[in-house]
């Protein structure tokens, strides 16, 4: 005897397991962004102890540089970023 779910049931099951993806998605998302946001402020940090008398310029304009070296990197097959 086969028993088969009902169709409210099923469509329950769809709806829920569709909203568990959109939070799963909103999380990873949120987490991202949080992670992309560290990472520029201890890199913003890391530049100023570099070079104390740095410029809010002069920051953002070696985080640019940076980010063009790692983007050049990646595009050339090295995984180093340098």
């Amino acid at each position: 005897m086969t028993s088969t779910i009902p169709e409210n049931e099923y469509q329950d099951c769809i709806e829920e397991m569709n909203a568990n993806l959109a939070a799963e998605r909103k999380f990873r998302d949120e987490l991202e962004a949080w992670l992309e946001a560290e990472n520029k402020k201890h890199h913003d940090e890391y530049l100023k102890e570099l070079n104390p008398s740095a410029t809010a310029s002069s920051v953002a304009y070696e985080r640019c540089l940076f980010m063009c070296r790692k983007l050049k990197a990646q595009h050339l097959g090295d995984s180093k970023g340098e």
